[in-house]
Formats: C-alpha cells, sequence, structure tokens
C-alpha cells in the first residue's frame, strides 16, 4: 500500500506481452447484487477502491474535474515508483502512447486526456494518433470469453509511422480486465512500429474470479500432459513451443479426442498420449498437490521463467513464488565442508541477503545448509532446489523457526513423488543455474572421488561455465588444507574469489549485468533523446 497526492493505491504488476507492466489498485473491493424490482435492470452495491472510484466518476459520471487528480497520481507512480530489474523506467520512455477510443464517436475521451495530462507532467510527448482504430469491434466486456475477445480485437490497431523504432514507450490504459486490448496493442507496437519495448500503465485492475478459474484449469491441462507416458520434459518443451507458435492455448485443445491430427496436426502425437482411464488417478494427484499447498509452475504462467523452459518445463513449487524471478545468487560447495568453509559460506550468505539477493542452494548437508539458514537469519530469502520430488520433500529441524511463506521457496523440478536419485541430483544442478546470476563455490573436491563418482559442486561449477554465468571459486589459498576442486575450477575459468571482499564483487558483476541487458539496452541516453527533470 502507498500513498500518492493522498490517495491510498496498492499498485499491482500485471504481465503480459511487454517488458513490464503496473496497474495502480483494483477497481472494486466488493459488489453485490440488490434485488430491487424498481428498475428493469440489475442494481449492484459496490465498493470500489479510491482510485477505482475516481476512474468510475470520470467515465461514467462525466466528472471531468477529477481527470486531473487521475493524471497526477499515475505521473507520480511513473515518476517514483515505476521500475524495470531496478531501473526507473521513465529516463528511458520516449513517448506515451493512449489506448485508441473503442467508440470514435465519443465527444469526450477519458483515456486521451488523463494520458495528455500525464505526458504534460512527466515532459512526455503523448502520441495520440500513433496508433489508431482501423475496423469496428464490439464491447470486449459484452463478449463471453477470452477467446471471443481475442478474436474481436484482432487486427483493430495499426501505427501510423515508424519515428518510435527502437524506443521505449509506455502504453497507457484506464482499466486492465481481460487484458486482450493492452496484449494487441503491444503486439502491433512491436511489430509495425518496430518498438524497443513496451511498458504498460493502467490505473485499474478489474478483480474478477475468471482468471483465476482459467490458469487452474491450465494448471491441470499440463499437469496431465506431465503425468503422461511417453511424455518427458523434452516433449513438454515441444509443446510449449508449439502452442506459442500456433497461438494456441490449453482450454482451445480438446479433453479427449481419438483422432486430432485434422485439428491440432502439431499435437496429435502429444493429445493422443492422454489416456481416458488414468483421467481419475491423475487427478486424485493434482487434488492431493493442491491440498499439500503444492503449485504448479509450467509454460505461460505469469511467474514461469521463460529461459528456464529448456532446463525444466514444470516446476512444483512451496514457499513465496515470486522468488522465481528474484536475483538469486547460488552458494555451492561439498558435503563434507571444512570449518574454514563453513565460516566463509555463513559471511556469503549473510552479506547477499543484506544487499537483498536471494541464496539459491541444494538444501543437502554442508555448504548447502549452511549458506539457506545463514541468509534466513540474516532476514533474508532463500531458494531451496529439491534432487527429489515435491512430496518428499521435509523440514529440517534448524529450519523450522523461520517464516517459510515469506522468505523461503522450494522447487522441485521432478515427478512429485520420485525419491533422490543420483542422476536427478546432477540434472537439478542446471535449475540451480537457471535460478541464480551468479555461482560462487566455497569449497569442492576434485571432480571425481577414488571411486569415479563425479561431485556435484564440481558438476554445478561445470554447468555455470557452459551457461555463462559468472562463476566464483573461493580461492583455495585460503584454507588450511586447499580443496583441489577449487584449484581445477579456477583453471577451467572460475574467477578466484576472496572471501574478505565479500559479497561486493559479487553484487558488482550482477550490476554490471543488469545495465548490459536493461530495458533500454542501446537506446540513446535521457540527454540525447532531451529528456529533463
Amino acid at each position: 500500500m502507498a500513498e500518492i497526492a493522498g490517495l491510498q493505491i496498492n499498485p499491482r504488476e500485471i504481465r503480459g506481452n511487454w517488458r513490464a507492466g503496473y496497474a495502480l489498485d483494483v477497481h472494486t473491493i466488493s459488489s453485490c447484487f440488490l434485488p430491487d424490482e424498481t428498475y428493469d435492470y440489475d442494481t449492484y452495491d459496490t465498493e470500489r477502491t479510491e482510485i477505482g472510484e475516481l476512474v468510475y466518476q470520470v467515465k461514467y459520471r462525466h466528472a471531468w474535474s477529477k481527470i486531473q487528480s487521475l493524471a497526477e497520481i499515475a505521473a507520480k507512480f511513473v515518476k517514483e515508483e515505476f521500475a524495470v530489474d531496478g531501473h526507473p523506467a521513465l529516463p528511458y520512455i520516449s513517448a506515451i502512447i493512449p489506448i485508441p477510443p473503442l467508440d470514435i464517436n465519443r465527444p469526450f475521451q477519458p483515456v486521451t486526456e488523463i494520458a495528455a495530462k500525464i505526458g504534460s507532467l512527466l515532459n512526455r510527448p503523448v502520441r495520440t494518433n500513433y496508433l489508431t482504430k482501423v475496423k469496428r469491434i464490439k464491447s470486449l466486456k459484452s463478449l463471453p470469453d477470452i477467446e471471443s475477445k481475442r478474436s474481436e480485437i484482432q487486427e483493430a490497431f495499426v501505427v501510423q509511422s515508424q519515428d518510435l523504432q527502437e524506443r521505449c514507450v509506455l502504453l497507457f490504459d484506464d482499466l486492465y480486465d481481460s487484458g486482450t486490448t493492452l496484449t494487441e496493442a503491444t503486439d502491433v507496437l512491436y511489430e509495425q512500429g518496430r518498438v524497443r519495448y513496451v511498458l504498460v500503465l493502467t490505473l485499474t485492475q478489474k478483480r474478477t474470479g475468471q482468471n483465476k478459474k482459467m490458469n487452474s484449469e491450465r494448471d491441470y491441462f499440463w499437469f496431465r500432459w506431465f503425468k503422461a507416458r511417453g511424455i518427458g520434459p523434452k516433449s513438454l518443451i515441444s509443446i510449449a513451443k508449439i502452442l506459442e507458435k500456433e497461438d494456441l492455448h490449453p482450454e482451445m485443445l480438446p479433453q479427449h479426442q481419438i483422432n486430432p491430427s485434422t485439428q491440432f496436426p502439431k499435437l496429435s502425437k502429444f493429445l493422443s498420449k492422454i489416456r481416458v482411464e488414468d483421467e481419475e488417478e491423475v487427478r486424485a494427484g493434482y487434488k492431493e498437490l493442491k491440498t499439500q499447498g503444492v503449485e504448479l509452475i509450467r509454460p505461460g504462467h505469469p511467474d514461469f521463467p521463460p529461459h528456464l523452459l529448456e532446463i525444466a518445463p514444470m516446476l512444483f513449487i512451496k514457499g513465496k513464488r515470486k522468488l522465481l524471478t528474484s536475483d538469486g545468487v547460488a552458494i555451492v560447495g561439498s558435503r563434507n565442508v571444512s570449518d574454514t568453509g563453513i565460516h566463509f559460506a555463513q559471511k556469503l550468505a549473510t552479506e547477499l541477503a543484506n544487499q537483498e539477493l536471494n541464496v539459491v542452494s541444494g538444501y543437502a548437508k554442508g555448504v548447502d545448509s549452511t549458506a539457506h539458514l545463514a541468509a534466513l537469519a540474516a532476514d533474508g530469502t532463500t531458494t531451496i532446489v529439491l534432487p527429489y520430488g515435491i512430496k518428499e520433500f521435509c523440514k529440517k529441524k534448524a529450519f523450522r523457526v523461520f517464516n517459510w511463506k515469506r522468505d523461503v521457496l522450494v522447487v522441485s523440478q521432478f515427478n512429485p513423488g520420485v525419491k533422490w536419485l543420483a542422476h536427478n541430483a546432477m540434472a537439478r544442478n542446471k535449475l540451480i543455474c537457471g535460478l541464480s546470476k551468479a555461482v560462487v563455490v566455497i569449497e569442492a573436491p576434485p571432480e571425481r572421488d577414488s571411486q569415479g563418482k563425479m561431485s556435484g559442486t564440481f558438476n554445478t561449477a561445470r554447468t555455470a561455465l557452459s551457461m555463462n554465468l559468472p562463476l566464483f571459486v573461493v580461492d583455495p589459498r585460503y584454507f588450511d588444507n586447499p580443496p583441489r576442486g577449487n584449484a581445477d575450477l579456477i583453471k577451467l575459468g572460475g574467477e578466484s574469489f576472496d572471501p574478505a571482499d565479500g559479497a561486493e564483487v559479487i553484487v558488482k558483476c550482477i550490476s554490471a549485468a543488469k545495465t548490459e541487458l536493461s530495458p533500454v539496452e542501446k537506446q540513446d541516453s535521457p540527454e540525447q533523446l532531451g529528456i529533463r527533470f
């Protein structure tokens, strides 16, 4: 909750095909049907948020005097709060683009008027005619489902020029409902306007149970495929890519289809593997997971990191879901760690937590558990990446005192009931790297022991190098008994790490990488764009 221009707002992130987006608050708090026969239409007792009431007054009561207040609230949020990957967005916004009005005959267009005042307050041009509507469409709120809305809005917009090519623009609307209008407009800005990044801002977001129900149905759809015989990770990756390329969604596919080759030829070999006779068992397994508080994070889920698709196309999680997309640093090392290694792991995890970086590790004894616990003891957060199914997970005694819902994320990529297997332990190391911006090796044994068994720590480090992740390795000279694995990893390309430097060098490395990959990469600087504060 925040107070801007005297109003209480609760900004909410809205996800879509845009780079980043926010609604300043929900539109309504509650709405109850009133059984009143006085009118020949349904009436409701509606309680709105403060900003929701302002939007309502402007749109439906023609209270034009409220427009300035709405613009001031939105402008202040963009100036002070809107950030992308930790970077303030305002210096990189080249123009504000309002969503074109669906009713062009309306004498007064609230979205356009509010956008104009926001632009004036932020000293940014408002390109009212840059994105225009070129076909008559029905009111989207009158359509029964999201697919009808997508079909109706398709090809409704065109871009009038490409003078914002390679620039960052702010797309503005008053109310976020299903997201279909913003999604279509964003597609057009990318494809026709060739803009570099689209940011989205809406004043309010409609509160509805429809999206929750739809997401639940999609979760179950993916769980059925995950559990289908003959479908593994590679098949799930292929399915996700086909759905994206063909612009399909799970609810558009048949629940049972004997011969799907005509309607969905590219998916037919996968659809045919979903057996009707397995339905009862699969649904029972799904319900059990939900009862245990397990969430399914799959392709298309708002919190599924797209870069993880090739690593783990399905994740089973418990705890703080938002840590999936946080800045994490993996701390790994030997189970049989020395006292010196324990000290280094505790010190580094504590310092990373103080820098608000999430500590990622594998929950094994030794370095892993030490890093998890030190981060939590410092009021930080941690992600536990399991080498077995999430149903097999149990809290170790030392962990039980911490706030799991707030500070801990438990992740598994494996079948929920699978027990520990050596090859799964190696496979999960790639997920540890995928959830991290950098990897730190505290104390590593040789790549293989005397019996030829591969070291998990060494494997994780090699994986980090193969993924071009920054790999820091504690310099073996700081140990009484220098670990051979550390020396070998430095020779392979790991950066020698002095524990005395603490988290500072790692934080700088991550910050530098963010700058390179930030949403303003290669865009003109604020000075070149003529932006003034």
